[in-house]
């Protein structure tokens, strides 16, 4: 098993606010945090998935403002589909992807806001 944890400093937005926004500025929010995961990444040697892999993210939202379970855990589409599309994920369903309830923390100034993220990579066999 091989771990890699990286930060990106920015949230999710609420399933409620991602549900309101109109079709092409969430396309845009999903080029944003494609662009987010790379630069998060871009220092470690994360494998590309393989065909049919699964892998576990674990995620801990810290925000100004904290959202109930729903709101915050349907606000995660956006990284499944960032990191689907960065390659390390092979999709965002749940026969390939494990997740946990995402956590979350408060903090004090907009400027600390960040997202944590630990992706897990199971040994094959």
């Amino acid at each position: 098993m091989t771990t890699f944890t990286f930060t990106i400093d920015d949230i999710t937005l609420s399933n409620n606010k991602l549900l309101r926004m109109h079709w092409k500025n969430r396309c845009d929010l999903r080029d944003d945090w494609f662009k987010l995961v790379k630069l998060a990444t871009q220092y470690l040697d994360i494998p590309q998935a393989k065909k049919f892999e699964r892998r576990k993210v674990e995620v801990n939202s810290y925000r100004l403002s904290l959202l109930d379970q729903d709101n915050l855990a349907g606000g995660m589409k956006i990284l499944w589909d960032a990191m689907v599309k960065a390659k390390y994920l092979w999709d965002d369903n749940e026969e390939f992807l494990e997740t946990g309830k995402p956590g979350q923390g408060r903090v004090g100034k907009r400027k600390d806001q960040r997202t944590e993220i630990r992706l897990t990579i199971f040994e094959e066999g």
